[in-house]
């Protein structure tokens, strides 16, 4: 799960403070089961498709 990236405009303390604010409002986790990761290719500015799928399996 992506929360927020540097470039993309957000600065380290803002990602800080998104890690902290995260961390209180999403607890507790809960538990998901994750069978693959998906990886995207930016082939434009903000514009993305999928790239590759990597079974965890």
């Amino acid at each position: 799960m992506t929360l927020g990236k540097t470039n993309h405009g957000l600065s380290q303390k803002e990602l800080r403070n998104m890690k902290r604010t995260a961390i209180t409002e999403l607890s507790p986790f809960r538990t998901l089961e994750v069978r693959f990761v998906r990886v995207y290719q930016e082939i434009e500015p903000n514009k993305y498709i999928k790239y590759l799928d990597i079974p965890l399996n």
